[in-house]
């Protein structure tokens, strides 16, 4: 019983392996680092919710947004880093930044980064911070902004150091 956004995560993680020219055995065991932000914890929340009602149980791998990074790494045998992180709105950006520093100073030859944020339930009232605005959306840098918006939506992205990235062609 996999949370839903660790399966979209490795399955959108794969495709972008597989279209940067990775797919196959190419990266697997290479030393490759997944970054991965999410705001897990009313997912986490809404998915276990569903489980108890079902009168199932869930492993602790499947049940975690900390576990999506790992998860891959796993299935790639990645022997990277694997960081999953939580910082709210700036989940993945910090992934990416993350992934960033790790490609400089050479501690991984590789980065597969994204984010993933899905709303099981699509009642998130429930979980309003006072942040939102009054019609629920975002209105980046405009007059008219009065808060942010709830979405969902699941990116990967792979990175190499340019030089490496050439030479692979």
């Amino acid at each position: 019983l996999m949370q839903p956004a660790q399966r979209l995560f490795m399955e959108n993680a794969l495709t972008a392996i597989e279209d940067a020219g990775y797919g196959g055995d190419r990266w697997y065991g290479k030393k490759i680092g997944v970054y991965v932000g999410s705001i897990g914890t009313m997912e986490v929340t809404s998915y276990q919710h569903i489980i108890k009602k079902m009168n199932m149980t869930i492993s602790p791998t499947g049940m975690f947004s900390s576990g999506i990074a790992g998860r891959l790494s796993y299935f790639m045998n990645f022997t990277g880093e694997s960081v999953g992180l939580d910082s709210a709105c700036s989940s993945s950006f910090a992934a990416l930044k993350y992934a960033c520093g790790s490609l400089k100073n050479y501690e991984c030859d590789g980065a597969v980064v994204g984010g993933v944020q899905l709303s099981i339930y699509p009642d998130t009232s429930e979980y309003s911070v006072g942040v939102e605005s009054l019609d629920g959306h975002t209105k980046a840098f405009d007059v008219k902004a009065d808060g942010t918006g709830v979405s969902e939506g699941v990116c990967t992205i792979v990175l190499k150091r340019l030089s490496d990235a050439l030479s692979d062609r």
